[in-house]
């Protein structure tokens, strides 16, 4: 089966040659392999340029550089140079695959036509620290849209899609700069099953020094940022219907991230804002305790503040109309 590889970059100039390198030692080749610069100001595009002159690796390989637009049109404009490519291969710039990563992933969704996708362990290495964390896949097995609905999720360096599928889904949604792999993968599952592939681990970096943080996924508003995966999974679920997740499950679930978001924005200072996060979450889930419990304690607050205003104003915070002064 002929396997497209995508890798999108931004400002990675000290690992992008590590992941090139991964994709050429692996033994089986892919057909192609498309890098998208996604306006690096770090000379990354340089290294590609260089690598690719250096080591002429057996397949065809591209460089396109575009202004920057986000990791979901990076991958998506590669997709699009990829030609009758079967199955896609997304390997983000910080990552690195064992040598026989392609072999077991194209091996595994070639024996069967009902799988969608297929996803791979990895070891989380947080550079910071040096500690290095196991993450299997092997839930990642059969249908598994209401695993990826409740937040468990594969990572895109350790998964391969089919390629029709991709298309026919219109990849990813070029609107999200985050959480852009939750929503493909959460359409995708449920079109088949998804197959979990023993063998070595995908290597992830993460906690990455100062100077490498500026990533694909870290572009966007705080404050919009906790409202993006709730309405991600209200828009999927109006597209889907009744029945793809359980009421309750899906209540719960929606409930939850609106109230994490509006705890995240009252620590920042936002109480209008956590409001309305707060009140959606009691919208998807009525007997959600926590969120009432913190409504009620910013409307005490609001009230405290109110008398208190009223108090250095000179009115009655009961009546909010002008003391009087009886000393006169």
């Amino acid at each position: 089966m002929r396997t497209g590889v995508i890798i999108p970059v931004y400002n990675r100039v000290r690992l992008i040659a590590e992941a090139l390198e991964s994709v050429a030692n692996q033994t089986c080749a892919p057909f192609r392999l498309v890098v998208v610069d996604d306006g690096s100001t770090d000379g990354s595009a340089a290294v590609v340029e260089r690598w690719i002159q250096g080591r002429r690796p057996g397949f065809d390989l591209r460089l396109i550089r575009q202004a920057n637009a986000g990791v979901s049109q990076a991958r998506n404009a590669a997709a699009a140079l990829l030609g009758d490519c079967e199955l896609l291969a997304f390997l983000d710039s910080d990552d690195v695959w064992p040598v026989d990563y392609l072999a077991r992933m194209t091996q595994v969704l070639a024996e069967d036509d009902s799988r969608v996708a297929a996803s791979c362990d990895r070891v989380d290495h947080f550079m910071a620290s040096g500690v290095r964390e196991l993450v299997p896949a092997r839930d990642f097995s059969g249908p598994i849209t209401r695993r990826i609905f409740r937040g468990e999720c594969p990572l895109p360096s350790t998964t391969v899609v089919r390629a029709e599928l991709f298309q026919k889904l219109n990849g990813f949604k070029a609107s999200l700069r985050w959480a852009e792999d939750y929503d493909l993968f959460l359409r995708m599952s449920v079109h088949g099953h998804w197959a979990a592939v023993e063998g070595e681990p995908v290597l992830r970096r993460r906690s990455l020094p100062a100077a490498d943080t500026a990533n694909l996924s870290n572009l966007m508003d705080a404050v919009d940022q906790t409202d993006v995966l709730p309405r991600l999974l209200e828009d999927f679920l109006t597209e889907q219907g009744p029945g793809v997740v359980p009421t309750r499950q899906a209540g719960r679930r929606l409930a939850n991230l609106y109230y994490d978001g509006g705890k995240r924005l009252l620590r920042a200072g936002f109480r209008d804002q956590a409001r309305e996060r707060f009140r959606k979450a009691l919208r998807c889930c009525p007997w959600h305790r926590r969120t009432r419990s913190r409504l009620t304690r910013i409307a005490v607050i609001d009230l405290f503040e109110q008398a208190r205003a009223c108090v250095s104003a000179g009115r009655c915070p009961t009546t909010a109309k002008p003391r009087h002064d009886h000393t006169k």
